[in-house]
């Protein structure tokens, strides 16, 4: 019997909330075919904004997504920590996750919209149930819509997006509904 849903929860507070829109996105993740680092600087490229991307090389990396980086439209930043990782989100204009494979709850989708920062999602496993569409961000059902969907993203109140992040995924709240259950 299930009791109910308990979602991932992050700390909030130790992702600081930028309202203004950078000027590139970012991929954020493992180096694999299923995470979709290349879809993303596809989408990047075709709608004519830069992308920074990290996350830990692999050979994938070395292969398919080394020959693409230029430094300046696709730029690779290494791994990153924590405080690597709050510059690069919320900085960014949007998140890309064209994700293909299954994954329970990311985090990377909570600490982007922590940082007020929209996700640009593939509809696949618990994106729906994350990404409230048009306030969290957009999720899209073909990779072909993801580089339209970009050119409009910078549209959404990145103040909902926060307040989406801290009201349903902040640690307390996650805590309080295990407490619950």
């Amino acid at each position: 019997r299930i009791s109910g849903v308990v979602y991932n929860g992050v700390d909030t507070a130790s992702f600081p909330f930028n309202p203004e829109p950078g000027s590139y996105c970012v991929y954020l993740g493992d180096f694999r075919p299923d995470k979709g680092p290349l879809e993303s600087i596809r989408a990047a490229r075709s709608a004519g904004i830069p992308i920074r991307l990290a996350g830990p090389e692999s050979e994938y990396f070395h292969q398919m997504i080394k020959p693409e980086l230029d430094g300046f439209n696709v730029e690779y930043v290494g791994e990153v920590d924590h405080a690597g990782k709050v510059a690069l989100l919320g900085d960014a204009l949007a998140m890309l996750f064209p994700v293909s494979g299954l994954e329970a709850c990311p985090l990377v989708l909570l600490e982007s919209m922590a940082c007020g920062t929209p996700v640009l999602a593939i509809e696949s496993g618990p994106v729906r149930e994350i990404v409230t569409q048009g306030v969290g961000g957009i999720y899209v059902g073909e990779l072909a819509s993801l580089e339209e969907q970009l050119k409009h993203i910078d549209k959404l109140d990145r103040s909902a997006v926060r307040r989406l992040a801290v009201d349903r995924f902040d640690v307390s709240r996650m805590v309080d509904d295990y407490l619950r259950i």
